[in-house]
């Protein structure tokens, strides 16, 4: 299916015949409805007293990391920073706790036994790479959601094989809401098969759907998405991800630059990631792709009372898409499409 559209939410497009490599079955993970859910269970078991979380990060999921009761201090981590020096530096108190994040799949393996508290990495963007397989970290959540195209999905495992708390069944509300998400990733599937399909129709359930995933009560996986990720060669899909993200890396546009991964052999791309000299020339930039049916995403708006350097990287970023539901033509047309945004 040539596509004419880039980036947004997922349409349906899960293959059944691939040789179904799932890795995650290896890991002995539990699945929630959603990512934010997996910490806050995990934060509620444990009963820390303080997470450490890095400034550039996702502020609606620290805002339900708060919910918990935990108390939030912030360190300077970045896609461009030395994680490790700014970690070493952190004055860790007894019942702390340590958020690492590896930013758009961009960062090699790191070696946790130095820190001396429990440390909890989010993988979210590369469920693959060499640091999520190899991790010694005490536990790994991910939203499953935001790499692989299914409707709902949050997932906990803990490389130190400590004992993962029970979680609830999922609810009917959940289940509800993913049947409707599902709806929404066929409609989008027809819509860029040409058929005659609003596009706000599927739009308008994307953003409800988001906004009460937001507000559920923490459960497990409604049974057919857990089936869904089950059947998934989740290696192969990152595999072509991998190959269209290198198809675009001699694009050449002023002023913006690709920021790249410390180790592509150990590391999958989540998406383009390109930096800007401006938080104006991003704007611009960006409003071009969209007017060409190209929807990027700003990973993501930080409060402006982090500090300067944080908020000036946050300013200057944008995700462009290009995972593995988009074949060599349709990469060959973003490539175009970008290259005529600058």
């Amino acid at each position: 299916m040539a596509i004419s559209e880039f980036g947004s939410d997922f349409h349906y497009c899960i293959d059944f015949s691939s040789n179904r490599e799932n890795i995650l079955s290896k890991k002995e993970a539990i699945y929630f409805a959603t990512g934010r859910q997996a910490i806050q269970h995990l934060l509620i078991h444990n009963r820390w007293e303080r997470i450490w979380i890095p400034a550039y990060f996702c502020y609606s999921v620290v805002e339900a990391i708060r919910q918990t009761g935990i108390k939030v201090n912030f360190y300077d981590d970045s896609p461009l920073s030395d994680d490790e020096s700014l970690i070493s530096e952190i004055s860790f108190r007894p019942n702390d706790v340590l958020l690492r994040m590896n930013y758009f799949g961009l960062r090699e393996w790191r070696n946790n036994a130095k820190i001396p508290v429990p440390v909890i990495e989010d993988h979210s963007h590369d469920l693959c790479g060499e640091w999520a397989t190899k991790s010694n970290a005490d536990w790994i959540i991910a939203s499953v959601r935001k790499t692989l195209p299914v409707p709902e999905g949050g997932v906990l495992w803990s490389p130190k094989k400590h004992k993962i708390p029970d979680i609830p069944k999922s609810t009917l509300k959940n289940d509800l809401l993913a049947y409707k998400r599902l709806e929404a990733m066929l409609m989008k599937t027809l819509y860029l098969s040409h058929n005659k399909i609003a596009k706000e129709a599927f739009r308008s359930i994307y953003i409800s759907t988001e906004e009460n995933f937001a507000a559920l009560s923490i459960c497990s996986i409604e049974d057919f998405c857990k089936i869904l990720i089950d059947t998934f060669d989740i290696k192969d899909w990152y595999k072509g991800k991998k190959e269209n993200w290198k198809s675009l890396l001699n694009i050449e546009c002023e002023n913006v630059g690709i920021v790249q991964p410390e180790n592509l052999s150990n590391c999958n791309p989540f998406s383009l990631i390109l930096k800007f000299n401006s938080p104006e020339k991003r704007e611009v930039f960006r409003n071009n792709l969209i007017k060409m049916q190209v929807y990027p995403t700003i990973l993501w708006n930080v409060p402006t009372k982090q500090s300067k350097e944080i908020v000036n990287i946050s300013q200057s970023l944008l995700s462009v898409h290009c995972d593995a539901r988009y074949d060599s033509q349709d990469i060959a047309l973003l490539k175009k499409h970008i290259l005529n945004a600058s």
